[in-house]
């Protein structure tokens, strides 16, 4: 009873204004309000840069948004999140990104980023356990969050099976 729909999370607020979906799943660097919807927020994750576990950035704890001027991204599309929190975040120092690369899915970006192709801007939450790659946190006063939220609209008034694969998403923790 459920017809998902993938597109990146900058089309899933189109798709449920335009009434294409009833119920989106997204992330964005700000929380989402708007009245119209029943919003929910599923997870919070700072953006952190991820480099191959031997680059001599892998000893750093925390660096400064500065210190990403001279490093070689993999990136995605410009419409997907992650790469649109990158340059915001080098928008605030008046820089942009060297961007070398750009990855069709996360996974490749990852993979990159292992062979020591480049580094990657990505929420801290999508690189749990990942092996071969070291992940560094950027300053206190300089982070940037990915908020994951689920918005319904208000109008949608779903049946028992919807409502039931709702509630999972909605408790859904990865």
């Amino acid at each position: 009873m459920l017809n998902p729909t993938f597109v990146p999370s900058s089309s899933a607020l189109e798709y449920l204004s335009a009434g294409k979906v009833d119920v989106a799943v997204y992330s964005w660097n700000v929380p989402f309000n708007d009245p119209k919807y029943f919003l929910r927020t599923l997870q919070i994750t700072d953006f952190v840069l991820i480099v191959k576990s031997d680059s001599p950035l892998a000893n750093e704890d925390n660096i400064s948004i500065n210190r990403l001027r001279d490093l070689e991204f993999i990136a995605r599309d410009h419409k997907y999140l992650t790469t649109e929190a990158l340059m915001e975040t080098c928008r605030t120092e008046d820089f942009q990104p060297n961007i070398i690369y750009m990855a069709n899915t996360l996974e490749l970006m990852i993979s990159l980023v292992q062979r020591g192709m480049g580094v990657a801007f990505i929420p801290e939450s999508r690189i749990k356990g990942i092996s071969g790659i070291a992940i560094i946190h950027f300053n206190e006063s300089q982070r940037m969050h990915s908020y994951s939220q689920i918005a319904m609209r208000k109008s949608f008034i779903p049946n028992k099976y919807q409502r039931k694969g709702i509630d999972i998403l909605s408790n859904f923790r990865k």
